[in-house]
């Protein structure tokens, strides 16, 4: 298994429970055991679960009840709020992949680095209002977004019907919560801060320690036209392939982007060193996925070259 090779993972779908994992079982067991607790200290009309255990962040200003932003983690508004950010932990598979691919450790580190960050930033987000915060839903957004870093081409099951890949999915997901954070600032009675918060912290922890990207093919096109652009190139070409340059000539015709580099005959080996090894590079440094078609030819005839030699 390769951190740097994502173009290793193929795409696939998740129809089957998958067998739980050392850690996301325990935490598992552990949410469960704690809603239960909870539970019982309110049929007995006690609010010291909430009280002392449920993140205040106005407490938490003050130096008070410190623990609350781990405490939290494993508290949960009601039985649908609970079986959904288990289902999606567990059973779902994301976080017994992510737990194989990390290990136990890490994988801790990832689901409480993700749940604490979350909830630091629903604090920043809602520093002047009197909300409070229970639940693992930044943790398991967090699981989700390395998730989808470590596996970007695998395929889940939209609404249980329509197969989508896991990084479209990780980045829909994150433009709802930041738009409904946006527009509703709180109103909706859900963390969307915290769920930013996770998503933020699990994509920040995978790309620091495995050096992994979201191999989206735009961003790929608009960080080739950032650095082209600050490059200080002096006599750039117009992009619309006309007119002429200062010197009276006419200016070329092909279309700036990495899609207008034509294939020129050459030997095998500046073949290789030319043309392949950089396509190579940027699959190990951002997946497979992040080939443009003008790349994947490359690759073709490198292929067929092989198979000819």
């Amino acid at each position: 298994m390769n951190y740097y090779g994502q173009q290793y993972y193929q795409p696939r779908p998740m129809f089957r429970f998958p067998k739980l994992t050392p850690a996301v079982k325990t935490i598992l067991i552990a949410n469960v055991a704690c809603f239960i607790v909870q539970f019982v200290f309110r049929l007995l009309r006690s609010s010291f679960i909430d009280r002392y255990f449920t993140f205040h962040p106005a407490d938490f200003l003050r130096g008070r009840y410190v623990w609350q932003i781990v405490t939290s983690l494993f508290l949960h508004a009601n039985l649908l709020h609970i079986i959904f950010n288990m289902f999606m932990l567990s059973f779902a598979g994301f976080g017994p992949a992510l737990e194989r691919f990390v290990g136990s450790r890490r994988f801790c580190v990832v689901y409480f680095l993700a749940g604490i960050g979350g909830n630091v930033l629903f604090l920043v987000a809602h520093l002047k209002s009197a909300a409070l915060l229970l639940g693992a839903s930044g943790a398991v957004f967090g699981v989700l977004a390395a998730y989808a870093m470590a596996f970007p081409e695998r395929l889940v099951l939209l609404l249980f019907v329509y197969p989508v890949r896991v990084k479209w999915v990780i980045l829909g997901l994150f433009a709802i919560e930041l738009l409904s954070e946006v527009s509703l600032a709180g109103a909706s009675g859900i963390a969307h801060a915290a769920h930013l918060g996770g998503c933020i912290f699990g994509w920040a922890y995978m790309k620091i320690v495995y050096k992994m990207s979201l191999p989206f093919a735009f961003i790929e096109r608009l960080k080739w036209w950032v650095r082209r652009l600050f490059s200080g190139s002096t006599a750039p070409r117009n992009p619309f392939g006309r007119g002429a340059s200062n010197g009276g000539h006419a200016a070329s015709s092909r279309p700036h982007g990495p899609k207008a580099r034509k294939y020129r005959p050459i030997d095998d080996g500046s073949f290789i060193d030319e043309e392949v090894d950089p396509i190579l590079e940027k699959i190990s440094k951002h997946g497979i996925g992040s080939l443009t078609p003008h790349e994947r030819r490359i690759l073709k005839r490198a292929r067929q070259r092989m198979g000819k030699a």
